[in-house]
């Protein structure tokens, strides 16, 4: 589907053996992959989704590409997983973005992604060491989160230590001395 302009989609629960193209598509209408498992590379950079695009439930077993991906609706990846690593490089989110219960354990890239809201990620589990901080050279988290390393635990069913992405604590710093208490005149 690279290139095509499609209206609503509704592709839940396939399988998609081997590479699957979708770079250059444009969704005009609500986009359903709930449920889909990528076998290979899933790629979708620079794919434009106008509405909603629902990737609940989906599975990449490849590295998941959506670089340069406009979210204009909400996008949601609640409870998808991520093995072969996840590529959300200068992606654009003008609308909500979820990733509650999400499972990454390749590398995971969010490179000048921007969201206008923070996006939710609740119960996101995440494979120590890499990434092991914001910044590190296996991944990069979207501002506002950040990997627990020292939380790392076993998970069962799982190879390696894990651990959740959480959101950096919001410090508020007390006013100054001299800041005015009363406004009155």
């Amino acid at each position: 589907m690279t290139g095509c302009h499609v209206g609503a989609t509704q592709i839940d629960r396939a399988t998609f053996t081997g590479d699957a193209w979708f770079d250059g598509a444009t969704f005009t209408g609500d986009a359903s992959f709930n449920g889909v498992t990528f076998t290979g590379g899933a790629r979708f950079d620079g794919a434009t989704f106008t509405r909603v695009a629902w990737f609940d439930g989906v599975t990449f077993t490849g590295v998941g590409w959506f670089s340069g991906v406009t979210f204009t609706g909400v996008a949601w990846f609640d409870g998808a997983t991520f093995t072969g690593g996840a590529r959300f490089d200068d992606v654009t989110y003008t609308g909500d973005a979820s990733f509650d219960r999400a499972t990454f354990t390749g590398d995971a890239w969010f490179d000048d992604a921007t969201f206008e809201s923070m996006p939710t990620a609740g119960d996101v589990w995440v494979r120590v060491p890499p990434p092991a901080t914001n910044t590190g050279q296996d991944g990069v988290w979207p501002a506002g989160w950040v990997v627990d390393a020292s939380a790392a635990i076993p998970r069962d069913g799982w190879e390696g230590s894990w651990t959740k992405l959480v959101p950096v604590p919001v410090v508020l710093a007390p006013f100054p001395p001299n800041w005015p208490t009363n406004h009155r005149r």
